[in-house]
């Protein structure tokens, strides 16, 4: 399990991803719905919004569709 952490932990890197709530955030949403999350159309429409121009903006903004349940 380490080993997966330290993996999607290096994906988070790579994503841009620098303050530790939004790696933490990755990583549960990584482990709960699986890598290909990040994949998906409805997703990758989340992440390419404009005014989410930052990587902690773009991470609030999936947090928030998954606790309203618009992400299943």
């Amino acid at each position: 399990m380490h080993t997966e952490i330290d993996r999607i932990v290096g994906q988070a890197h790579d994503a841009g991803l620098t303050m530790d709530r939004d790696i933490r955030d990755y990583i549960a949403i990584t482990l709960d719905k699986g890598a290909g999350f990040w994949d998906r159309a409805d997703v990758l429409d989340i992440l390419k919004k404009p005014h989410f121009n930052t990587p902690s903006k773009k991470v609030l903004a999936l947090r928030i569709k998954l606790e309203a349940g618009a992400l299943t």
